[in-house]
């Protein structure tokens, strides 16, 4: 979940991916700025960013939905199509 409710300036996103079961080489570089509106976008963010007590590749466990959305069932016998989108230096995927 993401909560806006800081002083308006910029803030780092910085993403630390479970270093056992990620396949990433730019563990470091996986950041991105939020800038509120009204804030001097010229100038980096001050923000300590959170840093996590692991990076075990385990599940996370007593999550819960902001919004809960009914996803139906998945057997060992069914698939999914999962998409990989190179565009930009960036990539996002999808899973339909």
């Amino acid at each position: 979940m993401f909560e806006a409710n800081q002083a308006v300036g910029n803030y780092w996103i910085h993403a630390l991916p479970a270093l056992f079961c990620s396949a990433n080489n730019n563990l470091n570089g996986i950041l991105a700025i939020v800038n509120y509106e009204g804030a001097d976008t010229s100038s980096l963010p001050t923000s300590t960013p959170f840093t996590p007590s692991d990076t075990n590749c385990e599940d996370e466990t007593g999550l819960v939905p902001v919004v809960p959305r009914p996803v139906g069932t998945f057997s060992e016998d069914s698939s999914l199509d999962i998409n990989l989108i190179p565009q930009d230096n960036l990539v996002s995927w999808t899973i339909l």
